[in-house]
């Protein structure tokens, strides 16, 4: 039932978006003033925050990554844009550009990293990172999504590439294309021990309208010599996995392990690959929380030092009844963590709207986490994604939290990176919007 869904939302899409969206000029100052500063409505007791502009014609705005990307200890801003479907192109052509603070929150310029010239289609959360050891930072770039391939394998768009950073501009360095596998995520991981990084994914897939024939595959390329770095011939890792997985030791055993949320593998909401004597071992951490978007470990999360799981299912229980709660979940690692993981619901109110006809929503979407009101606990920035609120989880006392509203109103949203952008010891929150076209940054007052 949910790619017979997809159909009719590719036809919803075409309709809607008629028209392109505003032109990208490299370099450009993105206007300030395009929309005002609001302050979020939150009641008087809970911090207040006040939302920045980075950009008001972001045509798309999905992923987002924070790094400092010129050495000069000021962080930038990593976006992917998907575009907007238009009369000449059903599938739209996406681009990765970055934007860099100028005098304060209100200030960004916007530049250029993978162009729009290049037919790569759903760019997908970038990862920064130094691929060929020049001691500048280079951007992954895994793209594709399964709108390419619902009416057949014709328009597979699915690639994976890397854009060097030179002292001249960005260079692309093309892995895979035209693939139906299509890809969120790419990691530096050295797989085989040679003491080099391989390129580490998932590839995903669905195949027509049937929704019988979907899957994933943990995949990795061999690093190599020379100036392109990885060997094309993919290698499987081993089945399953998902979209934004993370790398992490998860067993605490001192080595690097896999873990993920998981929308295409039935029967199966969080997993992990656990390295082992050079194999990669797959554990079900939860089979009954429905398809999932994301799962992470992270560091002291209660305070108490210990490590634990946090995961973002997408369902939607309006549609389906039956379906598990749409929620943010905590994970305890087990003694045994090949063992399936105790865990526990800490959102409250999250729902998707009931879907239009052909077009399926579910909640919640992606989430990050930091210190967002500054009481020295971890708090949850998460994105509403069909819910069209976008929420912020605080950790009131150890172990509890409190959903609070950060923004009302913004569909599909993304990005969801706390992080100290200005320098001042408190963390922002890097917040971009699909349907609405834009890329907020949220400050505390």
């Amino acid at each position: 039932m949910r790619s017979a869904r997809w159909f009719i939302v590719l036809l919803a899409l075409a309709a809607a978006c008629s028209g392109t969206g505003p032109a990208d000029t490299p370099g450009a100052d993105v206007p300030a003033d395009a929309i005002a500063d609001t302050v979020a409505d939150v009641p008087p007791a809970l911090p207040k925050f006040r939302r920045h502009v980075v950009d008001a014609q972001a045509t798309g705005a999905a992923y987002a990554e924070v790094a400092d990307l010129d050495g000069d200890g000021v962080p930038e801003l990593v976006v992917s844009l998907f575009g907007k479907p238009d009369d000449a192109n059903f599938y739209p052509d996406g681009q990765v550009v970055v934007y860099k603070r100028g005098q304060d929150l209100d200030h960004w310029t916007r530049s250029v990293i993978l162009s729009g010239d290049l037919g790569v289609k759903y760019p997908n959360r970038p990862t920064v990172a130094d691929v060929n050891g020049d001691g500048r930072p280079d951007v992954i770039v895994a793209a594709g999504f399964l709108l390419c391939t619902l009416f057949s394998e014709d328009y597979a768009c699915g690639s994976l590439q890397w854009m060097e950073q030179t002292e001249t501009g960005w260079t692309r360095h093309l892995l895979v294309e035209g693939t139906v596998d299509f890809y969120h995520r790419g990691l530096l991981l050295d797989v085989d021990g040679d003491h080099r990084d391989d390129l580490v994914t998932v590839a995903e897939h669905m195949v027509g309208m049937a929704g019988d024939n979907q899957g994933a595959v943990t995949r990795w390329f061999k690093g190599v010599d020379g100036a392109d770095r990885f060997d094309p011939a993919p290698r499987d890792l081993a089945a399953g996995m998902g979209s934004l997985f993370q790398a992490v030791d998860v067993d605490g055993d001192g080595d690097t392990d896999l873990c993920a949320a998981e929308f295409f593998v039935a029967g199966e909401s969080v997993a992990w690959l656990e390295q082992k004597d050079g194999q990669w071992i797959h554990h079900v951490i939860d089979a009954d929380s429905g398809p999932s978007i994301q799962f992470a470990l992270v560091p002291n999360l209660f305070g108490d030092g210990v490590a634990r799981g946090v995961g973002s299912n997408h369902v939607n229980t309006q549609d389906d009844a039956t379906a598990p709660e749409s929620a943010i979940r905590v994970y305890d690692r087990p003694v045994n963590p090949a063992d399936p993981w105790t865990k526990r619901v800490v959102s409250q109110g999250i729902q998707s709207v009931k879907s239009p006809v052909g077009a399926p929503q579910q909640a919640p979407g992606v989430f990050g986490w930091g210190d967002i009101d500054g009481d020295g606990r971890i708090d949850l920035a998460v994105s509403g994604d069909g819910d069209p609120r976008v929420l912020w989880l605080q950790q009131v006392a150890p172990g509890q939290f409190e959903t609070q509203v950060l923004e009302a109103s913004l569909p599909e949203a993304s990005g969801m990176q706390v992080v100290d952008l200005d320098g001042n010891g408190t963390p922002e929150i890097v917040v971009t919007g699909y349907t609405d076209n834009v890329v907020y940054v949220y400050e505390r007052e």
